[in-house]
């Protein structure tokens, strides 16, 4: 979910009905082994404390400060408990599964044991970037040498490098986030670095500041220190700029459904394009 709040649009279409209406029911639309299901919920979100001072017990969108006190975080949450068949049983997972069941995105996971060079990693992840796709890194269970939590997926927002007045690059960055809006990232480049000058600051995409971002849960990794602080980075292909339509059918009254069946598709390369 955090991974895809940084693309409203397709935030909005999982939602069937965008809009807040009387009846409090909503559609909701998930891939279910690749193909789209349609979930319907009311608007009954479990809360905890005192009734005087409620507080949501699972996802956390709504307690934000009133102008971004947006709801449809703990109501997707609530349809995808839906389909796994309760709270419990939704907590946790990968990345590349909560792609793929909330927005039908094929994935592709890069893994520290098999990269050799985290400068090629960083030119990869560049060009995904710039094409819009989603991306977000996992940390081991056994823990990492940044400071940040073990067992852990975290949203990656933009690859980036930092120039000198030249125009050299001197610094290749991921801006990262906690989707608990906190982090205790100890590596180079954190908040109190002071690799970062005013000229770097300047250069930081979305007007970021990353002496403050970490009260937001936004850290900077670099290129060299990626598979320091992650064991994997998945991404996820978004193919909407691409023509693509999500258009599906049955093979009704199947003589041989019984049988499997298999199909293949000739994917034509061009050259400069990116596929999995």
């Amino acid at each position: 979910m955090a991974i895809l709040s940084e693309y409203p649009d397709l935030v909005k279409s999982i939602f069937l009905n965008k809009e807040d209406n009387e009846a409090g029911i909503y559609g909701l639309r998930f891939f279910i082994r690749g193909k789209p299901w349609v979930v319907t919920i009311d608007d009954v979100i479990p809360f905890i404390g005192s009734e005087s001072s409620p507080s949501l017990t699972y996802a956390r969108l709504a307690d934000m400060p009133a102008e971004n006190g947006a709801y449809w975080g703990p109501v997707l949450e609530k349809g995808w408990s839906k389909v796994k068949g309760s709270y419990i049983l939704s907590e946790g997972g990968w990345v590349e599964n909560g792609i793929g069941a909330l927005l039908g995105f094929p994935t592709f996971t890069f893994y520290s044991s098999s990269m050799d060079s985290t400068l090629e990693l960083w030119e990869l992840m560049k060009e995904y970037d710039e094409l819009d796709y989603l991306s977000g890194g996992g940390t081991s269970w056994w823990g990492n040498s940044c400071g940040i939590a073990s067992s852990h997926a975290y949203s990656i927002i933009s690859v980036f490098a930092l120039r000198d007045q030249s125009g050299v690059i001197q610094h290749r960055l991921y801006m990262v986030r906690n989707p608990w809006a906190t982090t205790y990232y100890s590596g180079n480049f954190r908040s109190s670095d002071s690799r970062w000058t005013d000229y770097f600051i300047s250069q930081v995409p979305y007007g970021v500041d990353p002496t403050t971002s970490q009260n937001h849960g936004i850290f900077f990794i670099p290129e060299e220190d990626i598979f320091s602080c992650f064991v994997d980075i998945t991404v996820g292909h978004n193919r909407d700029s691409e023509g693509f339509s999500a258009d599906w059918y049955d093979f009704e009254d199947d003589p041989d459904a019984i049988s499997e069946r298999s199909y293949s598709v000739d994917v034509p390369r061009e050259t400069g394009s990116v596929y999995f």
